[in-house]
């Protein structure tokens, strides 16, 4: 293939990526928190550097909380939830333009469906191949598709030859 087209057959980025500078996700998340939990009264003696405390949400309870047999697993789950936690506070504070809002939702959505599959994969480890297979062919699904429609744009026409081979076989 011609080192030109390698630029072309790679897919394009369905979503935007937003950067967010520290500062503006430090106070976007001081805001989500503070809607939470009340506030105690401020020290009256002066603070060195103010900390934002970490406020954990309600996630799964213990009763709710799957139990998995494999170690990894529940550090995976136990982590992803703590991410979740950490992020769904902030949808009531993300702004919608940029998408921020939007690709918030994704990723909270991705980490459920990831906690999901974690619960599954504890049972039946096969699940992991079967939705990596799944993946890669959604993936494929959507770059053929873009294939087509290039060449379809294009008007060409393409014919696929089939040639049929005769096998013998011979057991002694």
């Amino acid at each position: 293939m011609a080192e030109g087209n390698d630029q072309q057959l790679a897919p394009k980025a369905e979503e935007e990526v937003v950067q967010m500078r520290l500062e503006d996700f430090e106070v976007l998340l001081a805001q989500a928190r503070a809607q939470q939990a009340p506030v105690p009264p401020a020290p009256t003696a002066p603070a060195v550097a103010p900390a934002i405390a970490v406020v954990p949400m309600a996630g799964p309870s213990s009763s709710s909380k799957p139990t998995f047999s494999k170690p990894g697993l529940a550090r995976q789950f136990d982590f992803n939830s703590t991410v979740l936690a950490s992020l769904s506070p902030l949808m009531e504070f993300a702004p919608e333009e940029s998408e921020i809002k939007a690709n918030l939702t994704k990723a909270i959505t991705l980490l459920k469906q990831r906690n999901e599959l974690l619960v599954v994969a504890d049972t039946d480890p096969d699940i992991f191949e079967f939705y990596d297979q799944h993946s890669r062919a959604e993936a494929m699904q959507s770059y053929i598709g873009g294939l087509l429609a290039r060449e379809e744009k294009e008007g060409r026409e393409k014919t696929i030859t089939v040639s049929h081979c005769h096998v013998e076989w011979i057991f002694e």
